[in-house]
């Protein structure tokens, strides 16, 4: 299940993220993003399942579930977020106008 939803994460979380910082900054927002990901996530994740392995009363079995329930609450971070990006592409939006429009001249 999880490898089906995986491409309707791939893409457009890096698009999001392009859609939302200002064009100067997006290289520096993607570059941040990905290690970011990798350290909380795919990182230590081999570490916590190991290590709630070894509590005997949550054993292998639900130590296992966990990178799910994880995976879960993290598709309902995004969806919850996801209400907010409308806003921040209009505030980028905004402010690349300002920077495009020439300030008035001081009398």
């Amino acid at each position: 299940l999880l490898m089906f939803f995986l491409p309707f994460y791939s893409g457009p979380m890096p698009a999001v993220i392009d859609d939302v910082v200002d064009a100067r900054e997006a290289t520096t927002a993607q570059a941040s993003f990905v290690p970011f990901l990798h350290i909380l996530g795919t990182g230590s994740s081999a570490y916590v399942v190991g290590a709630l392995s070894e509590v005997p009363w949550i054993g292998l079995r639900w130590a296992f579930s966990l990178p799910a329930l994880c995976t879960l609450l993290a598709g309902v971070c995004a969806v919850r977020a996801s209400h907010f990006v409308e806003r921040d592409i209009d505030a980028r939006d905004q402010r690349a106008r300002q920077q495009r429009s020439p300030t008035p001249l001081a009398a």
